[in-house]
């Protein structure tokens, strides 16, 4: 072999794994978001785990799971995550769920309720209510599964070098 076909096959080998090297690195990232969900927290520069759930009870009912893990109640948030784009430039993990966003950043409503007069029934008595006003603060706690981590680009570092050494090793 001469050296300008050493230098093509080389040349190819290094195109071809940077063409697929997106893709990897994108399995990679969605796989971190796994894992956290697995660990019930986040690891970035430390370990953050997921602050617990409130006391389910409080309000006198009981519900059906009370031991689930946290942010699963039917799997659709944790299997929502997938890779948008995938291209040299940028890799671009989502979430198709609308609730995916209030979660992994945290939410904080407070809101205005008005109640209309109306009149109910009590142990066989009528009874009215008038008309009032209520605040409703709704606080949904930052349980972050996927962001910036130092972690996890020390783990896609690691994963693009071996990709590259993997194809390299292979032509040799």
């Amino acid at each position: 072999m001469t050296n300008n076909q050493v230098m093509q096959t080389f040349e190819s080998r290094i195109k071809s794994a940077l063409r697929t090297l997106p893709r990897i690195v994108g399995n990679e990232v969605v796989n971190f978001a796994l894992d956290n969900f697995k660990k019930q927290g986040f690891l970035g520069d430390v370990f953050e785990k997921w602050p617990a759930r409130k006391n389910p009870t409080k309000w006198g009912t009981v519900p059906k799971r009370n031991g689930r893990a946290l942010l699963v109640n039917s799997g659709r948030l944790r299997r929502g995550g997938r890779i948008v784009r995938a291209d040299w430039n940028a890799v671009v993990y989502g979430n198709d769920v609308p609730y995916a966003r209030a979660h992994n950043d945290g939410l904080r409503i407070g809101e205005i309720q008005r109640v209309q007069s109306f009149s109910r029934k009590v142990r066989g008595k009528s009874q009215s209510v008038s008309a009032f006003t209520r605040h409703i603060n709704q606080n949904i706690p930052r349980r972050r599964f996927i962001g910036n981590s130092q972690y996890l680009t020390a783990r896609l570092k690691r994963v693009a070098e071996v990709h590259i050494l993997k194809n390299l090793r292979e032509w040799h």
